[in-house]
């Protein structure tokens, strides 16, 4: 299923204000010396992107260049982000780095009515997977990137999955030994909020979280999401073919997904959920009760949970039969 006209219409619209006044109040106070580097406004988000399909895995970089566009420093943003303000507009984005909170501003995809399959990537750009995801964003996930690091984050690593060198016997395999090893998320936590005004045109705030159920393996009732927060794992750098040349860019930017519940170690995304639920399958849908209706302007506010931090481990994938269930391994 497309991005719908009026939707994508919304998110092109999307440098107005945030509803949130604190933000908007912080934005007009930042300094406004105009930055060489970022005069003009950031291109269409599909101008000079190459194709997903044609990712490649080999790593010999003596044939690769770099895109002819520098993505933003996360340090010269932190030092005087009032330069950057006109760029991360078009963007949809304000930043207050002072309380810190980002602020990207978008509209919902689909409602309880809309969507009768699961969602796997929540927040994505019109690149992005917009059949199985709650809401669209004009932000390009490298300026969103960008934005997180200016406020003092560091970004982890994503959920990745290797195959097992040397690989399992085949008596091995059939024992439950998993031919694949796993390495959870890691990086600084954060919550995200959605904010829209209703039909009724009272002001809506939900935490992310609460706008998904999660549907039990046993095919029991949807289940609420526990408030886990978000993991900020950044977006590894691809090698791509375009043309005749090889160049390497953003892998958030090429896919343009932002947020993603469904662990796949595909590596593109920005922030992946708090849990291991998503690596076995786990369905999501939207909870009906929770979710703005389609079409409607939100915005994704953004807040790091100071001093927390998930780490990296390594997760077991091998099934046996006392954890038949458990890709995690128990």
């Amino acid at each position: 299923m497309g991005v719908s006209v009026a939707a994508q219409d919304l998110v092109d619209g999307a440098a107005g204000a945030i509803s949130s006044p604190a933000v908007s109040d912080a934005a007009t106070q930042q300094d406004a010396e105009p930055g060489a580097a970022i005069a003009a406004p950031s291109p269409a988000l599909d101008d000079g992107l190459p194709d997903p399909s044609r990712w490649l895995l080999d790593t010999d970089e003596r044939h690769t260049a770099w895109l002819n566009r520098p993505l933003i420093d996360p340090a010269d943003l932190a030092a005087r982000p009032g330069a950057y303000a006109d760029v991360l507009a078009s963007h949809g984005i304000l930043l207050d780095l002072e309380s810190p909170l980002l602020a990207l501003r978008g509209a919902a995809l689909h409602d309880g009515a809309s969507i009768g399959y699961p969602v796997e990537y929540l927040v994505v750009n019109s690149r992005g997977r917009t059949y199985e995801a709650a809401v669209i964003v004009r932000a390009m996930p490298s300026v969103v990137d960008a934005c997180l690091s200016a406020m003092g984050l560091v970004a982890g690593s994503p959920t990745t999955f290797s195959e097992r060198d040397p690989p399992p016997s085949e008596e091995q395999l059939e024992a439950g030994v998993s031919a694949w090893s796993m390495t959870s998320v890691s990086g600084p936590l954060l919550s995200i909020d959605v904010q829209w005004t209703d039909a009724d045109g009272k002001p809506q705030t939900s935490s992310l979280e609460s706008m998904l159920l999660q549907l039990p393996a046993d095919g029991g009732a949807p289940q609420p999401l526990d408030e886990l927060g978000w993991v900020y794992c950044g977006s590894g750098f691809g090698r791509y073919r375009q043309g005749r040349d090889m160049v390497r860019w953003h892998r958030g930017d090429v896919e343009g997904d932002l947020v993603a519940i469904y662990l796949d170690g595909r590596q593109a995304c920005l922030l992946e959920r708090n849990s291991l639920d998503g690596i076995d399958g786990s369905l999501y849908t939207l909870n009906p009760d929770a979710v703005p209706g389609s079409q409607t302007p939100v915005t994704l506010m953004l807040r790091p949970r100071v001093g927390e931090r998930v780490e990296a481990r390594e997760i077991s994938l091998d099934r046996t039969p006392d954890a038949a269930g458990d890709p995690a391994g128990g």
